[in-house]
């Protein structure tokens, strides 16, 4: 991480790009950069004077301590001064003339660029002195000014009489924030941690600086499970205090009292303002800068000028005035009767810190917190509903509060022992499903279903029995799979009166006909359990973004990329705006399986690496086997294969349980782990067992998918009919091209690859696309179609170029394929991997005899004459070479590595 004094310059390349050309045109005098202070007005202008290479540069700053001196800024640019009061009485003119004379000489036959910082507290003489530079085009004056601070006349002119322009210097914006906390921190850093950085400094660079450096510093930023992120509320540093309090600590008494009542209260409606504060001393604040009005719904709020205000403002009040202050606000807005959740939530963290308050309301607020992510103050306040008498639904809260945070074991110690003081059956399904959900995050689905099935004797009522099977189906789609989940879900979704049983029947259904190859019905399901869940007067458990997860699953099974990466973006912003880990994640997730099968497997290797970061950290292990093959898959494409068996053995080091889900997705990521170290007969062998394994639990999807993996391996033929069959059963996408991709390598139809690769570019799948038109180039060039060849080789570069570096067996060569065999190149990609001709005989079941002889046909068909030629033979010709080289590197033989073996 870097230190305060090499914090690095992001995110103004553009103004100074501009700056830049206005420095090398003559005719310009300069520019004066104006903004609110810590914006970056002096980095900004530190730059651009250190990128005047044709300019002799001189600096010069204004400062309080010097503004009453005479040249008290230039002192150390001009020659000695006779400051007293007779000699500043003399030809001023003179003087002036004198120091022009003596500034521009010392810079040569150079420009001269005179850069001066918080030109706003010049004194007269220097403020005059440089208007007059700027006056007679004697120097480039590049001056930063504080917006909002009275200058001399003398400055203010430079801009109003038009000699030089005048540019603002806006708040760095949020994307570029977050680039700059990523440069300044190095290495990963959790987007959630970016934003909520970003979104605090309001683009004060120099607050944010002193935000990070003090978060390190106290450990409130820190470097977890492979990303920075931070732990806790961010708390201001005594450097921060110090530069906050030199503009607070102006203020008159009342004016600082309304000021902390802001910080404890914001944003302050009229009502609390009118019964606490003073509206006179908030129009003060205001036009100062330190407060703001924004307008709500037709209500005016007041908040701080800065969220840095409201810390500083904090860390400084007494406790038991904070005390004080809260119990003041709480009374003011329980006094209007108001009764939405964000009023709830406020009264109950007011409560919290004075004291006082109601069960109800601290429940209603604890429940508030918890849908607003923010468990930890959900905690705290479903602890003092108990504690004021909340009961059964308060402890059940606190309860549903520690298995959401991954503290399953002690969630169900808690949960038994509300089974055992249920008194109807509301209540006995409440705890049912409470205990079911928690077994479900800590992938216990066997002691899931045991306490489904002993309720559902045990409840009488039909709903909650309803709701109890519906989601028992998601225990099913783990242990079972889509076709068993299907099943179970049917009879609810056609006949069930309980609308909270129809949302989860939606949920399972919809993602059970995804996988089953039904999209079209998947989808209708998604718009169908999204509707009825917003349509509840109390919330369920899952979000209502589940749904639309299962919206993105069906649209990447149907090939509707695009539409699946535009939802998945959206809502992944939206869990970063809500602060949600849990949306973040598994949407995140999302974007990485969109970007592996569109080919961007570097994307997709960052996407997934942040979901089994933050899926881990708050203990979803469902989706962070997901994400762990994803993640293995993209590493396996670049060809890091100790990276992707790192990963893979990830699994096991997380005690992650086996399950029929994503048993088939495990499988096809090792068989590209087995792929990329030339290990295609291992690859096909495990590749088949993902797809019969799919076929058996309903997943026709993935079987698909498999199917055609083996195809892209080497067994087109061995694999067509079915693959045919399957096409007929799935709704029309993806699987279409898949198919006719498997048809025509079997039949070696260059005609009908090149119509393949077409397929899959249009639906965005650029990987795919590539292979099948490196598939057509060798189909071609054995046809001796040599120019349909050159064409099919230039598609399949070009869209190689957009897979950030992916690798696969169709695109490591195009010649060797064309007039090898494949057993003859199988033998030969072996080879090229470092293996003996024994390693390769056990490998491909021959005799080492047969091995040799197929190496010696290899060399004599590629026109070389020892193995140690194999790999730049073998090289991939869908790479272009670096621009001015005329030849291709070689690469360096991959070593052998042992392929993981699956678990049976």
């Amino acid at each position: 991480m870097v230190k305060s004094t090499d914090w690095p310059f992001v995110g103004r390349g553009d103004e100074l790009a501009a700056l830049s050309r206005m420095v090398a045109d003559s005719s310009t005098r300069g520019v004066v950069l104006a903004g609110p202070a810590g914006v970056g007005k002096t980095r900004l202008a530190t730059e651009c004077a250190g990128a005047a290479k044709d300019c002799a540069v001189a600096r010069v700053a204004g400062h309080q301590s010097s503004a009453q001196l005479p040249f008290g800024a230039l002192t150390h640019l001009l020659p000695s001064v006779d400051h007293s009061a007779e000699a500043m009485r003399q030809d001023r003119s003179a003087l002036l003339r004198q120091f022009a004379t003596a500034l521009t000489d010392s810079a040569g036959s150079r420009r001269l660029l005179l850069l001066v910082d918080d030109a706003h507290l010049l004194d007269m003489a220097s403020a005059t002195l440089i208007h007059q530079l700027a006056l007679t085009e004697s120097a480039f004056v590049l001056a930063t000014v504080r917006a909002g601070e009275v200058a001399p006349d003398a400055v203010v002119a430079l801009w109003k009489d038009s000699l030089i322009e005048r540019h603002e210097v806006d708040g760095l914006p949020i994307a570029a924030t977050e680039r700059l906390i990523c440069a300044a921190l190095g290495g990963v850093v959790d987007p959630d941690t970016t934003l909520k950085l970003a979104t605090h400094c309001h683009g004060n660079v120099l607050f944010l600086r002193e935000l990070v450096l003090g978060a390190v510093e106290d450990h409130t930023l820190r470097y977890e499970h492979g990303m920075w992120r931070l732990t806790r509320p961010l708390r201001p540093s005594s450097r921060l205090v110090e530069l906050v309090e030199s503009r607070l600590g102006e203020l008159a008494p009342d004016e600082r009292a309304l000021m902390e009542l802001v910080s404890l209260g914001e944003p302050l409606g009229q009502r609390e303002l009118e019964s606490l504060g003073d509206a006179d001393v908030a129009e003060r604040l205001e036009r100062a800068g330190l407060v703001r009005v924004e307008v709500n719904n037709g209500h005016l709020q007041l908040r701080l000028g800065h969220p840095v205000y409201g810390d500083v403002l904090r860390a400084g009040l007494p406790v038991l005035r904070v005390a004080s202050i809260s119990r003041a606000l709480a009374e003011s807005v329980e006094a209007s009767g108001t009764a939405s959740d964000e009023e709830a939530l406020r009264i109950g963290s007011w409560r919290l810190i004075g004291g006082g308050g109601s069960p109800k309301v601290m429940l209603a607020a604890a429940t508030a917190a918890r849908w607003r992510y923010d468990f930890p103050l959900a905690q705290r306040l479903v602890q003092a509903a108990r504690e004021l008498g909340g009961g059964f639904d308060a402890d059940l809260l606190a309860a549903r509060l520690s298995g959401v945070q991954g503290h399953s074991d002690s969630a169900e110690s808690e949960l038994a022992v509300l089974a055992d003081r249920a008194t109807d059956d509301a209540q006995r399904a409440k705890v049912t499903i409470a205990r079911m959900d928690n077994f479900l995050y800590s992938d216990r689905p066997g002691d899931s279903l045991q306490v489904a099935t002993a309720a559902e004797t045990a409840i009488r009522d039909r709903d909650w029995r309803d709701e109890i099977i519906a989601r028992r189906s998601a225990i099913l789609v783990a242990t079972d799979g889509p076709l068993a989940t299907l099943k179970a879900v049917t009879p609810l979704l056609a006949g069930s009166t309980s609308k909270n049983a129809v949302v989860w029947a939606c949920l399972t259904g919809a993602r059970s006909l995804a996988r089953m190859g039904r999209c079209q019905e998947a989808l209708q399901l998604t718009e169908r359990g999204y509707a009825t869940q917003i349509a509840l007067t109390e919330p369920i458990e899952w979000y209502p973004w589940f749904h639309l997860f299962n919206r993105c699953e069906a649209l990447l099974s149907v090939g509707r990329l695009h539409d699946a990466e535009a939802l998945a973006r959206t809502e992944y912003s939206t869990g970063l705006r809500d602060h949600s880990p849990e949306a973040q994640g598994c949407f995140a997730l999302q974007l990485a399986k969109v970007c592996l099968l569109r080919g961007r497997v570097r994307d997709a290797a960052t996407h997934a690496r942040e979901a089994v970061a933050v899926l881990r950290r708050i203990g979803r292990p469902m989706f962070l086997h997901e994400a762990l093959h994803i993640l293995a898959m993209a590493r396996a494409h670049t060809d890091e294969i100790e990276a992707a068996n790192t990963v893979l053995a990830k699994i096991d080091e997380f005690a992650l349980p086996r399950r029929t889900y994503d048993a088939a997705d495990a499988l096809v990521a090792r068989a590209w782990m087995a792929a990329t170290q030339a290990h295609l007969p291992q690859a096909r062998k495990l590749a088949d067992e993902a797809a019969q394994l799919a076929l058996k639990s309903g997943d026709l999807v993935v079987a698909s998918v498999a199917m055609h993996t083996q195809a892209r391996f080497g067994a087109a033929s061995e694999v067509t009919e079915a693959l045919d069959r399957l096409e007929r059963r799935i709704d029309p996408g993806l699987v279409n091209p898949m198919a006719a991709h498997t048809r025509h390598l079997a039949g070696d139809n260059p005609e009908g690859l090149q119509d393949a690769a077409t397929a899959f570019a249009q639906l965005g799948a650029d990987l795919l696309a590539a292979d099948a038109a490196a598939d057509a180039a060798v189909s071609w060039t054995r046809a001796g179609h040599q120019r349909n060849a050159a064409a099919a080789t230039r598609m399949a570069v070009d869209l190689a170029e957009a897979c950030q570096g992916a690798t696969t067996p169709a695109l490591q060569s195009i010649n060797a394929r064309a007039r090898l065999t494949p057993a003859e190149y199988e033998t030969a990609a072996l080879a090229a991997s470092g293996m003996s001709n024994k390693a390769i005989a056990d490998e491909l079941v021959l005799s080492v005899r047969s091995v040799e002889n197929r190496l010696q046909r290899v060399y004599e068909k590629l026109g070389i004459s020892s193995r140690a030629a194999l790999p730049l033979a073998l090289n991939a010709s869908t790479r272009r070479p670096p621009r001015g080289d005329s030849e291709t590197t070689a690469p360096r033989p991959r070593r052998r590595q042992s392929v993981p073996q699956p678990h049976h």
